[in-house]
């Protein structure tokens, strides 16, 4: 593998370590400030709001800015924003607290848009043809790699030193996405910019991109919606403890990197829009699962298969979309480099599937509160199956041929990023 590859992984993956450690520290706030759990949810959502925000406009300051200056500022201040959490602990009163935190929260949601936006985006403009559905999969098994790392670092240096100790060692780590910047830069990735604007939002009335987008939103609900009521669903129908619950979320990423290297082979033996269709289905079934539903028992053995299931559901939605909507573009987008192409596809994924993490947690706890989990499961199966009939009824596969011929002609100007 190659060395910019490696390092777009561990970039990618120290970035995940930070999005995962707020949400088990912040609640640690609670007693001090009196916070609610309502206030502490918007608190945790602001960062996906402002990375919904930003991440359309990132081609667009990819075009003003060089990609790697904007990857040095994003990592510099992914950084900072996490060594000033630390602090949050010192604050004397909940209104200065709020007035200090919500901009963190701002700015470390726009850091992430961008950071994970040019990751993919390199990635697969460092990728040819076959090798790109595995770069991507390495480049997101780094980011869900961090995710499920940052909770175990919180748990090793909060006994050590409380809550702000984590912050404090994870801060000054992540300053080394600064120093991975820079031996980046080295490597001479291609930069060159064109004189037409990369609009974003033109290309979001293609049949196929909204249904690929929706397959990303989707894909990451199944991954989120049950994070404010499966611990208590599992404690009480199950007879759980709080430890054990807490590892089954554990279960959807072991799958996930599981099945990444599986992606590859899954969409050479089906090809990508019957593997995308086979992703929905799966993550429809992990969803009927979870409960369970009938006929299945109500066992645990059966919440973990459904767990499961998520997990291997995922790669083949992420990967496999983020492929067909850069093909897609590189039919429409003639006059556009790869470079560009690359970062409307990625900025396309990213905002979509945080769409997808700020939406799922919200519609879990609305549902499973005001009704029960077991109508929380129902409801986001049936919306799958809807967008599984959906996707296998308007997804127009008569534009996969002019795809392939528009990524083989573009593959001259990948192979030139490698010289």
């Amino acid at each position: 593998m190659k060395k910019s590859i490696i390092l777009l992984i561990c970039i990618n993956m120290f970035s995940g370590m930070g999005y995962s450690i707020v949400a088990p520290l912040f609640p640690a706030l609670e007693n001090k400030f009196s916070i609610s759990e309502a206030l502490l949810g918007w608190i945790i959502s602001t960062y996906a709001i402002s990375s919904c925000i930003t991440t359309p406009f990132v081609p667009k300051l990819c075009k003003r800015f060089s990609r790697i200056h904007l990857l040095y500022f994003a990592t510099f201040c992914e950084a900072t924003v996490t060594l000033l959490y630390s602090f949050l602990q010192y604050i004397p009163s909940l209104i200065l607290f709020l007035i200090i935190v919500f901009p963190l929260r701002i700015i470390h949601g726009v850091c992430s848009a961008i950071i994970q936006t040019l990751v993919y985006s390199i990635g697969c403009s460092l990728s040819n043809e076959e090798e790109i559905k595995s770069i991507i999969g390495y480049i997101e098994a780094g980011l869900n790699f961090g995710a499920t790392v940052g909770p175990l670092f919180v748990s090793i240096f909060y006994k050590i030193g409380g809550y702000k100790l984590p912050f404090i060692v994870l801060g000054l780590f992540l300053y080394t996405s600064v120093y991975l910047t820079r031996i980046l830069q080295d490597e001479k990735y291609d930069n060159n910019e064109i004189d037409e604007d990369p609009s974003f939002f033109k290309f979001l009335f293609n049949p196929n991109i909204i249904l690929i987008s929706g397959g990303f939103t989707l894909g990451m609900i199944a991954f989120t919606f049950y994070f404010p009521c499966l611990t208590n669903h599992l404690v009480k129908n199950y007879n759980l403890g709080v430890s054990l619950s807490s590892l089954c979320f554990s279960i959807p990423l072991i799958s996930y990197f599981i099945m990444l290297n599986a992606t590859n082979l899954i969409s050479k033996k089906l090809g990508n829009f019957y593997s995308i269709i086979a992703g929905i289905l799966v993550n429809a079934i992990a969803i009927y699962l979870i409960y369970p539903l009938p006929p299945f028992p109500n066992k645990i053995f059966i919440v973990i298969i459904g767990l499961s299931f998520v997990g291997a559901g995922g790669p083949v939605i992420f990967i496999l979309g983020l492929v067909e909507i850069s093909k897609i573009l590189q039919h429409m987008c003639e006059n556009y480099d790869q470079n560009t192409i690359n970062d409307i596809a990625s900025a396309m994924f990213n905002l979509f599937s945080s769409i997808g993490d700020l939406l799922g947690p919200i519609i879990g706890g609305f549902i499973s509160s005001n009704f029960s989990f077991k109508i929380t499961c129902i409801f986001i199966f049936t919306s799958f199956l809807i967008f599984f009939i959906l996707f296998i009824c308007f997804y127009n596969r008569g534009l996969e041929k002019v795809y392939e011929k528009s990524s083989k002609n573009n593959l001259s100007l990948q192979e030139e990023l490698f010289k």
